[in-house]
């Protein structure tokens, strides 16, 4: 990957937001730019931003979601996983505090659902559905696939 005065930008400005290592914020950059640079990744409604209620409740929603699915498709595993990182982020949304920063932080929630989380936020710009949506469909999921909702981020 090429470095560009619009990748370090995003990169550093995700170091900001989450507080996370170089290395981190470097792996977020270069999943969040895989479409090319858009200049709402570092807007005040990015995803590495404050989130309002409505997109924090989108983002716990798919997270249940995905937890269902997992369930139905016996990976029990997983399906613990993003119990716990939809719960999480549920216990933040009453709390009133929604940022991205403070669920990075949270015990259940590691690299991998941040992840998905970005995952979320970028094919709410494009496809929709994240990749994770689509394979564990692939993978037996039909309940999950009736009730699946396509991704969204409001401004």
């Amino acid at each position: 990957m090429l470095f560009t005065s619009e990748f370090n930008q995003v990169m550093w400005f995700i170091k900001r937001k989450l507080g996370v290592s170089q290395k981190v914020a470097y792996q977020f950059a270069k999943q969040a730019l895989k479409f090319g640079y858009d200049l709402r990744l570092i807007s005040n409604a990015s995803v590495f931003n404050t989130w309002s209620q409505s997109n924090a409740r989108a983002v716990a929603g798919h997270l249940w979601g995905l937890h269902k699915a997992y369930k139905e498709t016996n990976d029990t595993g997983r399906s613990i996983a993003f119990y716990r990182a939809s719960s999480a982020l549920y216990k933040l949304i009453e709390n009133g505090n929604v940022s991205p920063a403070h669920y990075h932080a949270q015990k259940f929630v590691g690299e991998s659902i941040t992840s998905e989380v970005i995952d979320y936020y970028l094919s709410a710009h494009t496809t929709g559905y994240t990749a994770r949506t689509v394979k564990i469909i692939e993978e037996g999921a039909s309940d999950y696939a009736q009730r699946v909702h396509r991704a969204q981020w409001s401004y």
